[in-house]
């Protein structure tokens, strides 16, 4: 039971604790509102602080003398210690300079040597033109690691052909006959045997290494087994590799970034020639909502390398090699299957060899082997034997399976050629001397005079039916890396340094496998309802890289394409046979509109011819717009698809496929002309 005083102090505290709190805070304030009222004010005037500001100014300037400071020390207690000695022990002459000196004596051996090294600025490359094409090319087939597969020689089969299959490494290829005009005037079969002459130069520089190793006072190196020195036994297998892919052609002032190396490195300009590694290679792809994403995803150059480091073949080049350098420039496959298209940058493509690569009326009476490319169409191209540039220096399209390599050979031993780090490419120029002997040595690279190198990368990871987007940017060598004498913040211990981004690429659409054109309406007598539309059905085949197509006339509610029969050519490529090809897009026309139109309500005439558009739906629902004035424009990818078609059966029915393909020269360079978003908008 509570306290009944309890209760009666917590109710009055409820009703008059509140108030009573205001009373003691009010009489509080009123006490010290009384103090501060009866507080003596401070007397002060302003003379006072007049006198006070001149005694402080006289004591400080008061000038103290010898006695008063003794004096002012003993009282301190602050007593001289061996002050006298310290005096004289630091008379002039009596300090030396020796613990002072520097390591490295003030010198200059050469002109720039000791100078302060900065980082030079790099360049973005000049606007990248993209191109998307398909194909197929013959791979060197390797395993899951990565090392070519090698087929195994029959016991009967004769050692000696098999050492020629092994050091030629080309396939077990005979290159027997194919010397042409490059061979020896002895007429020997060995000296004319291009793998022959590699094994001979293979083993003399081996024995020159021995030779020179013993002569600097070390142990000769001992001789490799056979075995560990010859490639392993049996052909290289190969295999028929279907290729989509995005090719980015650029131009970059190669000049002007000499220049800034000279700046920076505080060299001459004929000294200054950057070391360019490769391009990185960035890509947005597009959304379904219509947008890009916020991060770029970074292409993967090993990806793409799988392809471009086992190709068995390379096309040939149309620009000269000075200015295509090393790192910024992929080598062009050999298409068994498709043409190349927008490869070449138009502004620096040589005249001569454009001239060379136009079509020619045939020969008669030329032989497969007379230019000595293995029967393909350079007999015209090599005149007495002087080779022109294509690839990473080559001279003509490498025949990796059929010669390629006896080009190689003749490449290295012609004066004016030197081979850098990757081992392609002319090398132009001498050594760069970046002076001051504080840094390693960087001069083993392919260099080049050309005021504007071109800068080509392919991407073949894309996938079909996709949009996309890219950027690139060059790397080149840190030419600081390990460099001593450098301004403050300068990175030495970055091996590559990275230049800013180009600008994104106008968006464009990698077809589908199956691609439907609308090439306008059908014609009257079967269009009685005008709205059958004519389609082109593209079919491109993974598996082998050909091109088909087929015309169909459709409705609204028809399916695009179906079954039909076609000529295809052979996985081989050397024959066409009739064989049924799905044609079907899995896409349903909606709706159409188009045509002849009346334009008397305009007064601008009687009529109209518009072009036709289709909307379509796809399996998964998106909708599609098929547009006669973008699928039918001369030069846009319906006709390029058609093209590599109808060039194809062309060349198979000639004879002349798989030599190589000059008629399409002018579309192979870069010239800008390709519009976005052909493959059909979402």
């Amino acid at each position: 039971m509570a306290n009944a005083a309890v209760d009666k102090l917590k109710a009055f505290g409820l009703h008059h604790g509140e108030k009573i709190a205001v009373v003691l805070v009010s009489v509080l304030c009123l006490v010290l509102f009384a103090k501060a009222f009866t507080h003596p004010t401070i007397e002060i005037s302003p003379e006072d602080v007049k006198n006070a500001t001149t005694a402080a100014n006289a004591n400080i300037n008061k000038t103290a003398t010898q006695d008063d400071i003794l004096r002012k020390l003993d009282q301190e207690g602050i007593k001289e210690v061996a002050f006298l000695e310290v005096v004289e022990k630091n008379q002039p002459g009596t300090k030396t300079a020796e613990p002072y000196r520097l390591a490295n004596s003030l010198t200059a051996p050469e002109p720039g040597a000791g100078l302060i090294r900065d980082t030079p600025e790099l360049l973005a490359i000049n606007k990248l033109l993209p191109h998307t094409g398909r194909g197929s090319t013959l791979v060197y087939a390797t395993d899951k690691e990565g090392n070519r597969i090698f087929k195994k020689i029959a016991d009967e089969e004769p050692k000696k052909t098999t050492k020629k299959k092994r050091a030629g490494g080309m396939g077990g290829s005979s290159y027997a006959g194919m010397m042409g005009g490059f061979g020896d005037a002895s007429g020997s079969k060995k000296k004319d045997n291009a793998a022959e002459r590699e094994k001979e130069a293979r083993e003399a520089a081996a024995k020159k290494k021995k030779v020179q190793a013993g002569l600097a006072g070390g142990e000769a190196p001992k001789e490799k087994p056979k075995d560990e020195e010859e490639a392993p036994e049996g052909e290289q297998e190969e295999a028929l590799l279907g290729l989509r892919w995005v090719s980015l052609v650029g131009e970059f002032d190669h000049k002007l970034q000499r220049e800034n190396y000279a700046k920076a490195l505080k060299v001459g300009f004929d000294a200054a020639h950057p070391h360019y590694q490769r391009v990185e290679l960035q890509r947005q792809e597009l959304q379904p909502d219509g947008s890009w994403p916020d991060k770029w995803e970074t292409v993967s150059r090993e990806e793409n390398a799988k392809i471009l480091d086992n190709v068995k073949e390379k096309e040939e080049e149309l620009t000269p090699d000075d200015v295509r350098l090393d790192g910024l420039v992929d080598l062009l496959p050999f298409l068994h299957s498709g043409y190349w298209r927008q490869v070449h940058l138009a502004s620096l493509v040589d005249p001569d060899l454009y001239k060379k690569a136009l079509p020619e009326e045939p020969k008669k009476n030329a032989t497969a082997g007379s230019g000595g490319m293995g029967g393909s169409r350079y007999s015209q191209m090599m005149g007495g034997g002087m080779p022109g540039g294509s690839g990473y220096g080559d001279a003509m399209r490498v025949s990796m399976g059929s010669g390629g390599k006896m080009m190689d050979m003749m490449k290295k031993n012609m004066p004016g050629n030197a081979y850098g780090s990757g081992g392609y490419g002319s090398q132009l120029g001498g050594g760069m001397e970046l002076g001051g002997g504080t840094g390693p040595e960087d001069t083993n690279f392919a260099k080049s005079d050309a005021e504007k190198v071109m800068v080509r990368v392919l991407d073949f990871t894309v996938e079909p039916d996709t949009t996309y987007r890219y950027r690139a940017a060059i790397v080149v060598r840190n030419p600081n890396y390990h460099w001593e004498s450098v301004a403050p913040g300068v990175d030495t211990e970055k091996e590559e340094l990275v230049g800013p981004w180009s600008e994104p690429t106008d968006a464009f659409t990698v077809p589908a496998d199956v691609t439907t054109y609308a090439m306008g309406l059908a014609p009257a007598d079967a269009n009685a309802t005008r709205d059958v539309v004519m389609f082109r059905v593209v079919r491109w085949n993974p598996e082998d890289g050909m091109t088909v197509y087929k015309q169909y006339m459709e409705a609204p509610g028809d399916v695009i394409g179906e079954p039909g029969s076609a000529e295809v050519p052979t996985p081989e490529g050397t024959k066409l046979k009739r064989e049924s090809v799905d044609f079907t897009s899995h896409q349903v026309m909606l709706d159409t509109m188009g045509g002849d139109r009346t334009l008397e309500s305009l007064k601008l005439g009687t009529r109209h011819d518009a072009p036709s558009q289709a909307l379509l739906i796809r399996s998964d629902g998106t909708l599609v717009l098929r547009d006669e004035a973008r699928d039918a424009v001369p030069g846009g990818e319906s006709q390029e698809m058609k093209e590599i078609y109808d060039e194809t059966v062309k060349d198979i029915r000639e004879g002349t496929r798989h030599k190589q393909k000059t008629s399409s020269a002018a579309q192979m360079m870069g010239q800008g002309m390709r519009r976005p978003g052909r493959g059909g908008r979402r």
